[in-house]
This record gives C-alpha cells, sequence and structure tokens, in this order.
C-alpha cells in the first residue's frame, strides 16, 4: 500500500494524463502492462482513469455522498503509470 502524498509530493493529474491518452496505447492496454486486473481477470480501467482524473470517485460519510475527482498523483505512481504508457517519464514532464 502506497504512503498518502501531500501536494508537494504529487503531479497534476492532468499532465500524466494528457501523456497517457497521446501514448496511443489503449486503457487496457496500460492497466495491464501495470498489472491492474480486476477480480473478473479484466484490465481495470477504471481503476486508472480514476487515478489520472478522469472518472470522480466516490465517498460516503455520514449519509452524505461527495464526489471527487483526483488532481494530484504521487510522483511514483506517475513514473510507473507513464512507463506502463511506453512513454519516457521525462517527456511526460517527471
Amino acid at each position: 500500500m502506497r504512503a498518502r502524498t501531500s501536494v508537494a509530493d504529487g503531479v497534476p493529474t492532468e499532465d500524466i494524463a494528457r501523456a497517457v491518452l497521446n501514448s496511443g496505447r489503449s486503457l487496457s492496454e496500460i492497466c495491464r502492462n501495470l498489472g491492474w486486473i480486476d477480480r473478473n481477470g479484466n484490465p481495470s480501467t477504471s481503476r486508472l482513469q480514476r487515478r489520472l482524473g478522469l472518472m470522480p470517485s466516490y465517498s460516503k460519510h455520514k449519509g452524505k455522498i461527495y464526489r471527487n475527482n483526483q488532481q494530484i498523483i504521487g510522483y511514483e505512481l506517475a513514473v510507473e503509470i507513464v512507463r506502463a504508457a511506453d512513454v519516457d517519464p521525462v517527456d511526460a514532464g517527471l
């Protein structure tokens, strides 16, 4: 399990999302390269989209539902994702 990163330790998700979407690789292929497979054996593209801030995540607290789009991603995870997309981390601005 990864430690939470502060904003100072993170990378904006929009920069990483742009690099991933422009890589020419499918989200399924990137998930397979990351080893992000769901319990049904399918690539977990929803997980990748949430990490990249392309899809909201929802949480519930005291009966209220909160919607959140991730805006910051940890540096190490950002490097893993861009490498899984066959993008050089330097080219992605890391």
